[in-house]
């Protein structure tokens, strides 16, 4: 298969080293509509002067953006993607069917996305103090991935933290793992 042609595969078939790849160059109105919809202006996706003192060191689009370009081309398949929803209607049946929400999601979601680092770190402290949850939390996009911490997090959150990102920077590279 040459590198410009997609293939959709079904989160069954993805395998640990697995990768791939899509190249489309968002320009500032496509940002700047999007930015509308979640009502996100984060200045790191709408002010150059800003964004060029972040890591990136330039605009950067919404990761949900990117989420919701491909589920709307089709290349993301085997998986039910919904939202935005309400962090109660999204975890909780009954909430959602209170709210009336008609959708093979609402209510049972596995995985939760956020609109940015500090929604991330709202809930993941939220879940931690009220669930006794242990987050592991790694920002992604950097030539290397960065390991986010709080300053109140445990011993285990750190090292759970530590593991995550030495799996994304050289998957299969942890013993007992295909390479």
């Amino acid at each position: 298969m040459d590198s410009g042609t997609l293939k959709n595969i079904t989160f069954d078939e993805i395998q640990v080293g697995a990768s791939a790849s899509l190249t489309y160059v968002a320009g500032r109105d496509d940002i700047a509509l999007f930015a509308a919809v979640p009502a996100d202006v984060n200045p790191a996706h709408m002010s150059p002067k800003y964004a060029a003192t972040g890591i990136f060191g330039h605009i950067v689009v919404h990761g949900m953006w990117t989420g919701a370009l491909m589920a709307a081309r089709g290349q993301i398949t085997g998986a039910k993607v919904d939202g935005p929803r309400a962090f109660d209607s999204a975890i909780n049946l009954d909430a959602a069917k209170t709210k009336g929400i008609l959708s093979p999601v609402a209510g049972q979601a596995d995985i939760l996305l956020v609109p940015d680092l500090e929604a991330g770190n709202m809930l993941a402290k939220q879940l931690t103090y009220f669930a006794g949850a242990i987050a592991a939390a790694v920002f992604l996009g950097a030539r290397v991935p960065i390991v986010l911490t709080s300053r109140f997090d445990s011993l285990t959150a750190r090292i759970a933290s530590a593991a995550l990102a030495r799996l994304v920077a050289a998957p299969g590279a942890a013993k007992g793992l295909p390479s």
